[in-house]
């Protein structure tokens, strides 16, 4: 972490250092952080780590695609997944796509990039950019055929103007471990995140979050206090973040800092994803942990995570390949490679959830905040959102 996001001690006086379990999903690998010292010691641009460069990937028959760092990167063999995913897509199509693996967040990257140097997909939009991204321009609407075996809410809640195309799917939660669970009566697994830490000073310190102005899972952290307090216990959304200042512990920078620091010798509560007991439940730690929703009124409720891809107008070399690539996304093969490698569940509703999947909190029954939103009231509000977060918290 950064000196300006520092951890403090937690609830059991124990500074917090870099746990030993490997974080699920979005885990970064040793030798593609050796490729980005690579890349930043020689002066090179630090966005793009590439798992397998193609120079000969150019012409009307190559496609050039852009994603974050650890996509199809979190299972057991991560490059014959993306072998699948990629080179299967290549053979099926006898064509040569590029990987651009990005340390930044896609959304960001695509809009800073010189338009010489956009690529045709942009893989990891989520429902807090895309909708952004479409309607500043930057993103070519289009529904694949494979849409028919999505449910229309994920489409709806994603892009309505099909800006993108939702390929996986799952809610936020406040990953707990269990001890701590225990020793405060369950509070933490059975009461209302935000009430339970306005009511517990020495849990609010041993919670970690993202921070929202850097983070994709810390904006989308944001938009769900906001949206339980505005939508559900109409109250003032800053309320929350007024009554906390200078008792949460500084915000992490991203996601992937953050899980690190998450356990027994590091902060016992931290914002992540339903789906990570399935991850740990696979790959066992050292101590037992679980994750929760909001709870108000005997219903729960959460925020849906939808991650998605589109076609970027400014960098298309060959329209009819970027659109078989986004029907690829979409199809049985590719779609099962999702639960265990992403962490996340499948777009495509006929493909089999894994039995570890059982680990998880049931979603059954819980309330998506998003459907009091829209996408377009999203990419409309973010930015003074974020502006009033920061004055507040």
């Amino acid at each position: 972490m950064e000196d300006d996001s520092g951890p403090q001690k937690n609830s059991l006086g124990e500074s917090p250092k870099q746990a030993s379990v490997p974080p699920p999903r979005r885990r970064i690998p040793l030798w593609t952080l050796l490729i980005v010292g690579v890349l930043v010691a020689a002066g090179a641009y630090g966005a793009y780590v590439y798992l397998t460069p193609r120079p000969h990937c150019t012409g009307t028959n190559s496609i050039v695609v852009d994603t974050y760092d650890s996509f199809m990167g979190s299972g057991s063999n991560p490059n014959a997944t993306r072998a699948a995913v990629f080179q299967g897509f290549e053979n099926a199509t006898h064509s040569c796509v590029t990987v651009n693996y990005l340390t930044q967040d896609v959304a960001n990257v695509i809009q800073s990039e010189p338009s010489s140097q956009l690529p045709d997909i942009a893989l990891g939009l989520n429902e807090v950019t895309a909708e952004a991204l479409g309607l500043e321009g930057y993103l070519l609407p289009y529904t694949p055929p494979g849409l028919s075996e999505v449910n229309s809410t994920l489409v709806n809640e994603l892009s309505p103007e099909h800006y993108a195309s939702p390929y996986e799917w799952q809610y936020l939660g406040l990953d707990y471990m269990t001890s701590v669970d225990n020793r405060t009566a369950h509070a933490v697994s059975t009461g209302d995140v935000f009430d339970t830490l306005l009511q517990n000073k020495t849990l609010a310190q041993s919670f970690l979050y993202e921070n929202p102005t850097t983070d994709p899972v810390g904006k989308e952290f944001l938009l769900w206090e906001y949206q339980f307090y505005t939508s559900v216990l109409h109250q003032n959304w800053t309320s929350f973040w007024k009554s906390t200042q200078n008792v949460l512990p500084p915000a992490v920078s991203d996601w992937s800092t953050g899980i690190g620091e998450f356990g027994p010798s590091g902060y016992p509560l931290f914002v992540s994803f339903g789906t990570d007991p399935a991850y740990y439940a696979t790959f066992p730690s050292n101590f037992s942990m679980n994750t929760t929703f909001s709870h108000y009124g005997g219903k729960q409720y959460a925020w849906k995570s939808i991650y998605g891809a589109a076609i970027v107008k400014g960098g298309i070399h060959n329209q009819a390949l970027d659109e078989e690539f986004l029907n690829w996304l979409l199809s049985p093969g590719v779609q099962s490679e999702i639960p265990l490698n992403e962490w996340m569940y499948p777009a495509n509703s006929s493909v089999p959830i894994p039995s570890v999947f059982a680990a998880n909190p049931s979603v059954t029954g819980v309330i998506p905040l998003n459907g009091y939103t829209s996408p377009r009231a999203i990419a409309g509000n973010l930015t003074g959102l974020l502006e009033e977060w920061q004055s507040v918290a």
